[in-house]
C-alpha cells in the first residue's frame, strides 16, 4: 500500500474484512477470492490533529486454467464429435470454432462441413471469484474417409537369467506380436553392451537390456520392455583328478588322493590352496601325530613339500599353487578318516571348492596310537 498523510506522519493500514485480506505494515495478503477493504488512518501527534480515515475497495480473484485434450483425426462421417475440455476453476467452457467452413461448435459439439484442419477454441470468461482462462486450441485433420486405425502390438521379452562372464555374447530371443524386428540398447554400458541381438558382458555386475519396436503403417510402437539380469565371474576351471571316496585306503600304502590343475588364460595368475585333516576316533589330529598317522604330503609344480604337521597351518609357499598333488601313507585303520579340501581360483573367475573324504580297509585292523603331542 502508499498512501501518505499531508502530515508527512506515517500512515496505518487495517483490514475491515480479514477472511478476505489482512494487512501488515504497509503490505496486504490475499487470502480468498471476494472484496478486500483497507481502511488508512493517521491518528495524529501534538501537533496534528487525527486525519480521517479513508476506505479502499478493491476485488481479489483467483487464476483459473482450461485443460483441452488433443482430438483425435475424424473423417466426415464422424461428424459430430464432442470436445471436452474442463476449466481448473469448475466454470463452464464455451467453443468457438476459428475454421468455421471446415466445422462449426454448439455446445460441446463440432459439426465436420469439409476436409481440412478444424480448429476449435476454448474459453472460460471468469466471475466474480475467476479472472478469464487463457483460450486453448485445439486443431484435428478432417477427412473424407475413416483414418487407418494401425493394430496394437506387444513384446515378448524372456528372463535371461543369470549368466557368467565367459558365456559372452549372448543372444537375446525377444520377439514382437507382430512379427516386426526388435531393437535393443543397454541401460548399463559398463557392464554389458549390445549390437543387434548379442550382447556382449563386459565386468560383473547388473546388465540391464531394453527391447523396443516402433511399428510401421500397419502396426502402432510398441510398449518397450526392460530386462535385467545379474552377470557373475565364472567359477574358475580346475581339474581335479581323485581316488574314489568309496576306495578304502590300506596301511603302509602310499595312495595319490587327488591331483588338481587350474586351467587358465596365458599370462592370467591362479593359485590352489590346501587343507587336510587327519581325524583318529572324531578328533581332528595334529602336530606330529598327524604327520606319523596319516603321512600327507602335498606336491606342487613338480617340487615335493611335505605337509607333515601343519596342513592348513603349512606356509603359503607349501599351499599355494596352480598344479597340486596330495598323496597320504597311513600307518592304521581303526576309526581313521583322512580328508582333503581345495580352493582354486584365477583371474577374472570366483573361488571354486572340491572336498572329499576317505576311510581305511579293516580287513587286517592296525589300531592307532597316539603319541600325545598332537
Amino acid at each position: 500500500m502508499s498512501g501518505s498523510a499531508s502530515s508527512g506522519l506515517p500512515v496505518t493500514y487495517t483490514s475491515t474484512i480479514p477472511t478476505i485480506c489482512t494487512a501488515a505494515g504497509d503490505q496486504v495478503t490475499l487470502l480468498m477470492a471476494g472484496t478486500c477493504t483497507i481502511t488508512a488512518s493517521q491518528p495524529g501527534n501534538s501537533v496534528y490533529n487525527a486525519a480521517a480515515a479513508v476506505m479502499q475497495s478493491f476485488e481479489v480473484k483467483q487464476d483459473q486454467t482450461i485443460t483441452f485434450p488433443q482430438s483425435a483425426d475424424a473423417s466426415l462421417t464422424d461428424s459430430p464429435v464432442t470436445v471436452s475440455a474442463t476449466a481448473s476453476s469448475g466454470l463452464p467452457v464455451t467453443y468457438t470454432s476459428a475454421t468455421p467452413s471446415i466445422c462449426t461448435v454448439s455446445g460441446a459439439q463440432a459439426t465436420l462441413l469439409s476436409t481440412a484442419t478444424c480448429t476449435i477454441t476454448a474459453s472460460q470468461a471468469g466471475n466474480s471469484d475467476y479472472y478469464a482462462a487463457a483460450d486453448v486450441s485445439r486443431s484435428f485433420a478432417v477427412t473424407s474417409d475413416a483414418p487407418v486405425v494401425k493394430k496394437s502390438q506387444t513384446i515378448t521379452f524372456p528372463d535371461p537369467g543369470t549368466v557368467r562372464l565367459d558365456e559372452s555374447p549372448v543372444t537375446l530371443s525377444e520377439t514382437a506380436s507382430s512379427g516386426l524386428a526388435v531393437t535393443h540398447t543397454s541401460a548399463t554400458s559398463k557392464i554389458c553392451t549390445v549390437t543387434s541381438d548379442q550382447v556382449a558382458l563386459l565386468k560383473a555386475g547388473t546388465c540391464t537390456i531394453t527391447a523396443s519396436q516402433a511399428g510401421n503403417s500397419e502396426y502402432q510402437a510398441a510398449a518397450d520392455v526392460s530386462r535385467s539380469f545379474a552377470v557373475k565371474k565364472p567359477k574358475t576351471d580346475v581339474k581335479v583328478t581323485a581316488t574314489s571316496k568309496k576306495k578304502d585306503l590300506r596301511v603302509g600304502k602310499r595312495t595319490r588322493l587327488v591331483k588338481a590343475v587350474v586351467k587358465t588364460k596365458k599370462g592370467d595368475d591362479s593359485w590352489i590352496r590346501s587343507k587336510t585333516q587327519c581325524i583318529y576316533q572324531g578328533v581332528v589330529l595334529r602336530g606330529a601325530d598327524k604327520e606319523r598317522i596319516c603321512g600327507f604330503e602335498l606336491r606342487k609344480q613338480g617340487g615335493a613339500k611335505r605337509a607333515g604337521a601343519s596342513g592348513v597351518g603349512a606356509s603359503a609357499k607349501e599351499q599355494v599353487s596352480s598344479k597340486l598333488v596330495v598323496t597320504a601313507t597311513p600307518t592304521c585303520t581303526t576309526d581313521l578318516k583322512l580328508k582333503v579340501r581345495l580352493k582354486a581360483w584365477a583371474t577374472g573367475s570366483r573361488v571354486s571348492n572340491w572336498g572329499r573324504s576317505w576311510g581305511m580297509n579293516d580287513s587286517d585292523p592296525v589300531r592307532c596310537s597316539l603319541s600325545g603331542n598332537g
